[in-house]
């Protein structure tokens, strides 16, 4: 969020150099100045390690574009040299040690401040440090209080001028909440990026059969769910269920559904890739359980699902989304029409056991990553690089949630 409105300015004020109060003064637009508060510092940057670097950048480049940062620290040393730096104007208060003031603030050898509650040392702008009082707002013993309730008659008097809430990675990503993001079976939204918070979209036509593992995918039709949900409110899309593991519980209407009646639903996508080109309509085939599939139509369609499967990569109108269990694709990958026509570095995992699988050609995770668990989760995986996300899900009562 801070990132993308850092980016937006600096594109913004190119023209006024870069600065903030010049934006605002010469260009015809106001920009509302940013205080972010960072309360508690090092407890912050011990639970998202990951974006301590991201920070650094933000305090050195943020003044400038009018985003300015308070953030507070219960020991000296949380804040690492080459942070403090981009920090010109610092408030001490009582310090454990007397050498911590001129460590911090570079105050003067013997400027210690009188052991009284609220008293410290202070540097604005880097100009001399002064000793200063903190005052009283109200009866100590009331502060919480008062706090609360003087946060609600700002809120209450400044409707119009509320920050915008800052992105939390949800405990169920609904996905009603991000179809927003939707523009094409080229962009659906998947799920919610765990370092970003945003939302990750993912490209179903880069690839004519696009590829979704897990240890047991029957755990997380949630996900399955979701995504038709979607594709059903695109314009010109038909989607197709074949589902050869008997788990689709879905109740969507506009869906061809073939479950017992698995030849049936092969035949539908022969007919549909070699009638190709033909419609304005683009068919979605979502293949639960694509060895349980080709197992039970093979005696009367052999040649035909692999001829199929290697015609797929010249259609326009036609795609394909395997899911399936990672031993089941394991199986497959010794086949020709697989190895020939399938991109392994493309796909999305679901789930936990990334390490362990074979089914999609993924980097190594890092031993950060490795610890990462919660539930629906999920891995998309673009040219074998990874993303963690929370995957989308739908079918899940609203009124369940925690």
């Amino acid at each position: 969020m801070l990132n993308k409105e850092l980016y937006t300015r600096n594109k913004n004020y190119s023209d006024y150099g870069g600065n903030f109060i010049e934006y605002n003064k010469l260009s015809g637009e106001k920009d509302n100045a940013i205080v972010v508060v960072l309360n508690n510092y090092e407890n912050f940057i011990e639970t998202y390690s990951r974006i301590s670097d991201a920070f650094t950048t933000l305090f050195r480049d943020g003044y400038k574009y009018g985003i300015i940062f308070v953030v507070t620290v219960a020991v000296a040393n949380a804040i690492r040299s080459r942070e403090s730096q981009n920090f010109i104007s610092k408030i001490c208060l009582k310090m454990p040690n007397d050498y911590d003031y001129r460590d911090i603030l570079g105050s003067p050898k013997g400027l210690i401040p009188a052991d009284n509650f609220g008293r410290g040392i202070l540097c604005i702008d880097g100009d001399e440090s002064l000793e200063f009082q903190t005052a009283d707002m109200c009866n100590r013993d009331d502060k919480t209080k008062y706090i609360i309730e003087y946060s609600k008659l700002l809120k209450e008097q400044f409707k119009s001028k509320k920050a915008p809430k800052i992105p939390i990675l949800p405990d169920i990503a609904y996905v009603e909440d991000y179809m927003f993001e939707l523009k094409g079976l080229d962009c659906v939204p998947i799920g919610v990026e765990i370092n970003s918070l945003e939302v990750y979209v993912y490209n179903f036509l880069e690839n004519k059969i696009n590829l979704i593992a897990s240890k047991a995918i029957k755990s997380h039709t949630y996900f399955l769910y979701a995504l038709i949900k979607q594709m059903l409110t695109l314009e010109n899309v038909k989607v197709n269920v074949i589902d050869a593991l008997s788990i689709y519980r879905g109740n969507y209407e506009n869906v061809n559904v073939y479950n017992d009646n698995l030849e049936q639903g092969f035949v539908r996508m022969y007919n549909s890739v070699s009638d190709d080109g033909k419609s304005q309509e683009t068919n979605v085939f979502f293949i639960l359980g694509v060895k349980e599939f080709k197992d039970k139509v093979k005696a009367k369609y052999g040649d035909k699902f692999e001829y199929l499967f290697t015609s797929v990569s010249k259609c326009k109108n036609n795609t394909f989304i395997f899911l399936d269990d990672s031993d089941s694709y394991k199986s497959l990958q010794v086949e020709d029409w697989y190895r020939k026509n399938i991109n392994n570095t493309y796909g999305i995992w679901l789930g936990e056991d990334i390490s362990t699988q074979v089914a999609l050609g993924v980097t190594s995770l890092s031993m950060e990553d490795k610890g990462v668990m919660f539930p629906c989760i999920s891995y998309p995986i673009y040219q074998g690089n990874y993303m963690i996300c929370k995957y989308v899900v739908d079918g899940v009562d609203r009124e369940n949630e925690e």
